[in-house]
């Protein structure tokens, strides 16, 4: 490993105009990443041109993504006096504004890395021979120049998941072996994620302590399986180097910004002709009390966030998104991590501007525990699960009125007719008591999770309340016995109950899927489909 520098002083400082007419201070010491992400066309190849020129800075070296993955042969083509000629001047060509999309140097750029890796090895290889001739031992030599320069860039070709070796044969051509078949093959064959890992690490690699690298886009040609771990481990190898790297790969984002070094979002970019000369650019603070789910929708520049449960894959999520079409929607999984996203977001307030509100099943929740997320901002739904809502009374007489006009039948009574059929199936089989359980359940592990003691020891530990079922049973049978169908509509998690179906086929459908699906239409064609759910949550930021 290449050891770290002692300089303590910045490497690299800027001072990036920003939209309000200030600027952004940033620097970046040795062993620093300072990443920036944001979305194609919001000014990140701009701010990666506009760096190298404007840094305090001597040593600042752009790294490109958007070069030719291409060698006309499988060695340096460039002779020493060519290589610090064409060095010079694309030094020079990405400080030009127009770099950000052409490069008049791509070619020249890989025959570079190739001359410095070759380089760097017949100097180390010139280094150990004069230290043998003085008489130092092989043991002594290795501890002194530490690992060759291919053993540090195979083995990070290695941990990023690429099953290959480099190595230089006597004429100083490279070649690739693939360890699994133990094949080799010269490298400009390889494929063009293994060529773009290699001229990358390459780039870096052999660069003089000190410097300063600015990596725009890295994952470009690289798949996402390996891109995260590679852009680390290359990192690692140089912790005498500073990097900035810019990018729009969400997940490369929060691997990185977990290195030491600051976190930049850009959401745009002012021009004054074909100069760039602002950027809508942002912090993000570390904050160990945010949760993943949380962090991430920070990093992806998100300003209206509503937490919800369930998954990415859930059925669910078209429904909430018809409710709630100018959020972005994240599904968190359970009501814990909803609480957790959103209790972070707003404790960190300060250091982002992520305006964030949460949504939660009903779960037989109190007023009181109601009122308490309410202040939160985690609303709490009326329902006991979203999907409910398709099969309250006020949406089964809009599907049922949506279904006279097409079938002929009496919107009224075949709601009575559904209304019917749903109570029968939560009488029949011990339905209600299953259901009841459930919502027990739930309110169980709150009041668990409410008296949690705050010190553990070697004394017993003893929690005892009250069962909530049969006060929940209680209600529930009431409901039933008076007919109070929306009482348990709203109350009971129905999702995998015959409840659905009886409902559906009393509407005239084939099955619950299809009444759902009338139901969603329905909604998308409301002037106000939120007022369903009958709670109001905040319009969304206009940031």
């Amino acid at each position: 490993m290449i050891q770290n520098s002692d300089v303590l002083e910045p490497l690299a400082r800027w001072n990036i105009p920003v939209f309000t007419g200030d600027s952004c201070r940033v620097q970046v010491s040795a062993g620093e990443v300072l990443t920036i992400l944001g979305a194609n066309g919001s000014g990140k190849s701009a701010l990666a041109s506009w760096m190298p020129k404007n840094s305090q800075s001597s040593t600042i070296r752009r790294v490109l993504a958007q070069r030719k993955l291409w060698f006309t042969q499988s060695g340096p083509s460039i002779t020493p006096a060519d290589r610090q000629s064409h060095f010079a001047h694309i030094a020079q060509w990405d400080q030009d504004y127009s770099s950000r999309y052409l490069d008049h140097y791509d070619a020249q750029r890989s025959g570079i890395a190739l001359y410095d890796i070759s380089a760097k090895i017949n100097h180390e290889n010139s280094e150990r021979v004069d230290r043998y001739e003085k008489g130092m031992s092989t043991e002594d030599v290795n501890k002194m120049l530490g690992p060759r320069v291919l053993e540090i860039f195979n083995q990070i070709l290695q941990i990023s998941g690429l099953n290959i070796e480099i190595s230089v044969d006597v004429t100083g051509n490279f070649s690739a072996k693939h360890l699994a078949s133990e094949e080799s093959y010269p490298i400009h064959l390889m494929s063009d994620g293994e060529k773009s890992a290699l001229l990358l690490a390459a780039e870096i690699i052999t660069a003089s302590s000190g410097t300063t690298f600015i990596i725009d886009e890295p994952e470009r040609h690289l798949h996402r399986a390996i891109s995260d771990e590679l852009i680390k481990a290359i990192i690692d190898t140089r912790s005498d180097c500073g990097f900035v790297v810019l990018t729009h790969d969400l997940d490369l984002a929060a691997s990185l910004s977990e290195q030491n070094g600051k976190t930049l979002t850009v959401f745009g970019v002012r021009w004054e002709g074909e100069q760039a000369v602002q950027w809508d650019l942002h912090e993000i603070a570390t904050d160990d009390s945010l949760s993943e789910t949380a962090r991430q929708a920070i990093l992806g520049g998100r300003k209206n966030i509503l937490f919800i449960e369930g998954e990415t894959t859930s059925y669910d999520l078209s429904l909430y998104r018809v409710l709630f079409p100018e959020w972005l929607l994240v599904p968190s999984g359970g009501c814990d991590t909803v609480i957790r996203s959103v209790t972070g977001l707003r404790a960190s307030e300060n250091f982002h501007w992520v305006k964030a509100q949460g949504l939660v099943d009903g779960d037989w929740r109190s007023e009181d525990e109601k009122e308490s997320l309410v202040g939160r901002g985690i609303h709490v739904l009326p329902v006991s699960e979203i999907e409910n809502l398709y099969y309250t009374s006020e949406m089964l007489e809009a599907v049922a009125e949506q279904q006279s006009l097409t079938l002929g039948y009496d919107p009224q009574l075949t709601v009575e007719v559904a209304k019917k059929e749903a109570l029968k199936a939560l009488g029949k089989n011990g339905t209600l008591e299953r259901l009841t359980g459930h919502l027990a359940k739930s309110v169980v592990a709150r009041k668990l999770v409410e008296q949690m003691p705050d010190k553990v020891d070697a004394n017993p530990i003893e929690i005892t309340f009250e069962s909530p079922y049969p006060q929940i049973l209680s209600e529930m049978q009431g409901h039933l016995n008076f007919g109070r169908y929306d009482d348990l509509i709203k109350a009971l998690p129905i999702r995998n109950t015959p409840v659905r179906d009886g409902i559906a086929k009393g509407l005239k459908f084939q099955n619950y899927q299809d009444y759902e699906t009338a139901a969603l239409h329905r909604l998308r064609n409301s002037p106000q489909p939120q007022d369903y759910l009958n709670i109001t949550i905040e319009e969304p930021s206009q940031l």
